[in-house]
């Protein structure tokens, strides 16, 4: 894993953690019926940050193993999921901690896949997983102006950061994934799967939300000012609220069996 963003994650553990979103239990559900889990299954979680994943997956009584490199975020990941004795905590990149004897029948990665260093993660999961294992890599992408501001809220980045146009909310990555699953070699039965979910946003859970985004983060800071007093007045020119949209998603594969035997 690429130390420097995901460890930098922790100068802001605590607003990570109470305005980036959960995953859809709907997503979760796919998850797990595609991987055919029994109750009580071996999962490992790889960057599970404050543990937006990890809780639904830990509501299912699955035993979960969490990677998380950053100290910080790591100590809001085991505060948060402290009511379940079946969720423990490494502090440690998935590169480099070394995996027990024991194979997992999951892998999941919500939010930190592109984090982990692209030549050895997909043998990296093939090691650590069972016969026949699955592989789940998810992303929730940033939440989507409604159609009546989303010109306003271009012209604000056109004035404020015209850098950030194309690479903002309003124009998300349709994929995350540097290498395709279906290709490797690695792993087959490539799965696809989009979720959208509604949410009401105050003007400062919306403006903290991309404050967790590096591209809005290393803003010089009249620049960053500037962007977000624009789409304050927006947003409070819509009411003080704004009912936006994000997509989750969900890259789903199996382990081929030459490579669990």
């Amino acid at each position: 894993m690429n130390q420097g963003e995901p460890l930098a994650f922790g100068a802001f553990a605590d607003l990570y953690d109470s305005v980036r979103p959960e995953y859809p239990k709907q997503l979760v559900d796919f998850i797990l019926d595609f991987a055919s889990l029994p109750k009580r299954s071996q999962v490992i979680e790889v960057g599970a940050g404050t543990g937006k994943a990890t809780l639904e997956l830990a509501r299912r009584g699955l035993q979960i193993t969490c990677l998380e490199p950053s100290p910080q975020m790591a100590e809001i990941l085991r505060r948060n999921c402290s009511g379940f004795p079946n969720v423990m905590v490494h502090v440690s990149t998935f590169e480099s901690w070394p995996p027990p004897t024991e194979k997992f029948g999951l892998l999941v990665a919500a939010q930190s896949w592109h984090w982990v260093n692209s030549e050895v993660r997909l043998r990296r999961a093939a090691d650590v997983l069972s016969h026949s294992g699955t592989i789940a890599l998810f992303w929730n992408q940033a939440p989507q102006p409604p159609l009546e501001l989303k010109h306003a809220f271009e012209a604000a980045y056109r004035r404020c950061a015209p850098d950030l146009l194309s690479n903002s909310n309003l124009n998300p990555r349709a994929s995350y994934l540097d290498e395709p699953l279906a290709v490797s070699g690695i792993f087959t039965e490539l799965t696809v799967r989009k979720y959208y979910t509604e949410q009401v946003f105050t003007s400062s859970h919306y403006l903290g939300l991309l404050d967790t985004y590096a591209d809005y983060r290393n803003l010089p800071s009249q620049q960053h000012a500037r962007l977000f007093d624009a789409l304050d007045q927006l947003i409070g020119s819509a009411g003080g609220v704004v009912s936006l949209w994000y997509g989750s998603l969900l890259y789903l594969a199996r382990l081929r069996e030459s490579r669990s035997s």
